[in-house]
């Protein structure tokens, strides 16, 4: 009887997870917002069960039947099976019960994915850079001792001048919080549905408190404290050609951050972000235009300054796994 009792277990365990997570799977495509993931943690417990199960499958003899069950228990190696009919039942029942497994694990790992937000920062072009040192060497040839004295050494700082470091920018997304990484990547959890973002860039933003750690939202810092506000709206051309459309915004006269909005913690001086349209192509990943980081002008002073509002917000986590020999894949740990 112990044997039987185990054995009936996948099947209904089996059939019972493909209810569950076809209830899972209807709800989050038809009542939650895309992006929103709320029930991928059970679905992910979901997967671990369906997992234990198969090993307990593996752990037990390969023909199992018991008479009394309508299963016979049998040692391949020293015996056939006798009841036909029965050894086809029991067959066809694994076999339900795997194509239900398999299906249910491959869903349930398409599903855990989790939408992201991407920006990147970059240098300014290749092209741009050339000809202001190309200039700035003009200049400095036509300086008269004691400058000249200093030639060289202005020189060799000239191309470091022009590429700034792109780490070390605070940015705050949807009750996110995050610090651009060495190659300029800023990267939040998708976490609304529109395909439209705002980028602001200022030194600093305001939480107003409602009542000890409780805010109700974020606002703009008034004037003198500058603030550029940028939309990117992504839209299809007549050609079926997606790109986004990006301008230049004023800021809202109640000074109310957008929930859709990217702040970028630093200096508008420090950043180019230029107007017009982009392509780009359709993907599920918002992958955003690149702005320019032109300097590290007050960046330590803005960094330090975002980090007392820090810990009202969640932390961004990544990992890196090496997808290839020579390529790294970054992934967010959040959900």
């Amino acid at each position: 009887m112990f044997y039987s009792t185990v054995i009936s277990i996948p099947a209904l365990m089996g059939q019972a997870t493909a209810s569950l997570h076809f209830l899972a799977t209807f709800i989050i495509e038809n009542y939650l917002q895309p992006g929103f993931t709320l029930l991928i943690s059970f679905i992910d417990l979901l997967k671990c069960i369906i997992l234990i199960i198969v090993k307990i499958e593996r752990s037990k003899p390969l023909s199992r039947l018991h008479k009394n069950q309508g299963y016979i228990y049998k040692s391949r190696a020293n015996e056939k099976l006798s009841e036909k009919n029965q050894f086809q039942n029991g067959g066809e029942t694994m076999k339900l019960y795997n194509i239900i497994r398999w299906s249910v694990l491959l869903t349930v790992s398409s599903i855990g994915a989790d939408n992201r937000i991407v920006m990147y920062l970059r240098h300014a072009p290749q092209n741009i850079l050339d000809a202001i040192q190309k200039t700035a060497h003009e200049e400095l040839t036509k300086a008269q001792t004691p400058a000249a004295q200093a030639k060289e050494l202005l020189e060799a700082k000239v191309p470091a001048l022009l590429k700034p470091s792109l780490g070390g920018i605070a940015a705050i997304y949807g009750g996110y919080f995050t610090v651009s990484r060495p190659d300029g990547l800023i990267s939040f959890p998708l976490r609304h549905a529109t395909p439209k973002v705002y980028v602001a860039v200022t030194p600093s933003i305001q939480l107003i408190r409602i009542k000890g750690n409780t805010f109700s939202h974020r606002s703009y810092c008034p004037p003198p404290i500058p603030t550029a506000l940028f939309s990117m709206q992504q839209e299809v051309d007549d050609k079926n050609r997606t790109f986004w459309r990006v301008k230049t915004e004023s800021l809202p006269d109640d000074l109310v951050v957008n929930p859709l909005t990217i702040v970028l913690l630093t200096e508008p001086n420090n950043i180019v972000i230029a107007d017009g349209n982009f392509l780009t192509g359709q993907n599920p990943q918002l992958v955003l235009p690149e702005p320019m980081v032109v300097s590290n002008k007050g960046n330590d002073a803005c960094l330090i300054n975002a980090m007392s509002m820090r810990q009202h917000f969640e932390g961004i986590t990544f990992e890196d796994k090496k997808a290839a020999d020579t390529c790294v894949q970054t992934m967010i740990q959040n959900i």
